[in-house]
């Protein structure tokens, strides 16, 4: 029983000690422009992916890699610890630059990216060959039935959003936010805003355009000038200068006919 409690106890001071000496070279690595140390741990689900290998390499060439074995045989030399030193790399890999950490038992593979930050000095992974306790994205949920685990707003399909810029369920393209709407136009003047971005219509006079083209007879679109306090108009057909559209826009049209615009139309970004 003492045997034991006595290798327990020298195994986590040796543990200790060695994240002490990592964490004493940080500021040794600031000071002389080295790059950062990546370590860390890695488990197929619950048990350590002892003998497993560590591969890390910058995306600008994968060609230029650095290796670890995972565990008592690997640089650590502790069961599920591993790991490499980007100074080691032949890429001199600066601020900003993308690492990717590969780890892989053979029959199982998982990765994960790193930013490089020179100030860094020793940065902690940890990987699992198991998708089913895998969050690298931080976001609760694991990567079972997570499809994009490096993106914490992006991996389920019922949090689909359209328009936002995110591929959520990893479909391979944003969802998008088309809409139909009609505009009721007047004889004379009817005020109007765009509640969506019009679809291929960018400014006044392409708008007033396709207005015209659907039927009616337009000829002046108009909207309040802010800065100027005055009104900012659009002859349409005419060499004049023409205005962008823009969210939350009042517009004013002078139609002869009445008439129903129907455009489609996206979320405003």
């Amino acid at each position: 029983m003492g045997i034991r409690y006595k290798m327990a106890t020298f195994k986590k001071t040796f543990i200790f000690f060695l994240t002490a000496v990592l964490l004493m070279g940080i500021a040794y690595a600031q000071q002389n422009n080295l790059k950062p140390i990546l370590y860390g741990q890695a488990f197929d689900g619950n048990d350590p992916a002892d003998g497993s290998t560590i591969t890390a390499y910058p995306l600008s060439d994968a060609s230029d890699t650095l290796t670890d074995t995972v565990g008592p045989a690997g640089n650590y030399e502790v069961s599920s610890y591993w790991k490499v030193n980007l100074n080691n790399l032949n890429t001199n890999v600066q601020n900003n630059d993308i690492v990717i950490i590969n780890l892989s038992s053979g029959n199982a593979h998982t990765s994960r990216a790193y930013t490089v930050d020179l100030s860094d000095g020793v940065v902690y992974f940890l990987l699992n060959l198991d998708p089913a306790f895998q969050d690298y994205d931080g976001d609760g949920n694991f990567a079972d039935v997570d499809c994009d685990d490096n993106d914490p707003e992006a991996g389920l399909p019922e949090e689909e959003i359209c328009g936002d810029g995110i591929d959520q369920d990893c479909d391979g393209s944003d969802l998008s936010c088309d809409f139909s709407t009609d505009l009721a136009l007047s004889v004379g003047w009817t005020s109007f805003a765009l509640p969506y971005k019009p679809t291929g219509i960018d400014d006044s006079e392409e708008l007033g355009q396709a207005i015209i083209t659907s039927g009616i007879d337009c000829d002046v679109i108009m909207k309040f000038n802010g800065n100027t306090q005055l009104w900012e108009d659009d002859l349409l057909g005419q060499p004049d200068p023409s205005f962008a559209l823009a969210q939350g826009q009042g517009y004013f049209v002078h139609c002869y006919e009445e008439g129903v615009f129907n455009y489609q139309g996206t979320l405003w970004t």
